[in-house]
């Protein structure tokens, strides 16, 4: 049996629309979501936060309790998750020409 729905509230849809901005549908891939609020000035502003993860994950590692630590559920899941994470921010894709651009700025 449906609800009736009062008019006067505002409905799901209009209240996603307004509020679940996070997650955008990827363009690419169905079924998939790309994060909104994750932006980067440049490549090197990009370069700098990798780095940051992956030295925030390596004093994880190293900390000697915290497979002991009862404030943290699963860190070890945690510090893979933050890797992963990593793995997709470097720009692969933008290697070769970067490359290139090595070369021609030694030749110049």
């Amino acid at each position: 049996m449906k609800k009736a729905v009062n008019k006067s509230s505002p409905t799901l849809e209009k209240l996603a629309k307004e509020h679940l901005q996070s997650l955008l549908p990827h363009p690419t891939y169905r079924n998939r979501y790309a994060i909104a609020h994750l932006s980067v000035e440049g490549y090197q502003d990009l370069l700098f936060k990798i780095r940051a993860l992956l030295n925030v994950s390596i004093m994880a590692l190293q900390h000697i309790d915290y497979l002991n630590d009862d404030t943290i559920v699963e860190p070890t899941a945690h510090v893979k998750s933050v890797l992963e994470l990593v793995s997709r921010m470097i720009p692969i894709e933008e290697g070769e020409l970067l490359d290139e651009l090595r070369k021609q700025a030694k030749t110049a």
